[in-house]
């Protein structure tokens, strides 16, 4: 991000980004990131979205139009993280954010079908 002319990162935990509204709406893009526990996002992730309700969406749709992006992690392969990116993408949606996706091909395809136009 910092390598990127003019763009500068703000890193929040989501106790931090429950304090931080205003800097959160004055952002282009917010990138969210939750960890994957029992098929979700944490429980303190899912507090942050429900705040957002209040300080965000009720304030007249502040993040409208802005990018978003997301990612997650969990400590097992099959740890049901597509589920987390599928409650990321919508908390995004339901707050009228553009999701990015990171334009990566799937692993499983030949090495010729991999390069990017």
């Amino acid at each position: 991000m910092e390598e990127v002319e003019g763009a500068e990162a703000l890193l929040l935990t989501v106790q931090e980004a429950k304090t931080r509204w205003n800097d959160l709406a004055c952002a282009e893009a917010i990138i969210f990131g939750a960890p994957t526990y029992v098929a979700g996002a944490s429980a303190e992730f899912k507090a942050f979205e429900e705040a957002s309700s209040r300080a965000v969406m009720s304030q007249g749709f502040q993040w409208r139009n802005k990018l978003a992006a997301g990612f997650t992690n969990s400590g097992a392969r099959s740890g049901d993280k597509l589920s987390t990116l599928i409650q990321l993408a919508l908390f995004a949606a339901q707050h009228a954010m553009h999701w990015i996706n990171l334009d990566l091909p799937p692993a499983t395809c030949p090495r010729k079908d991999r390069r990017r136009t």
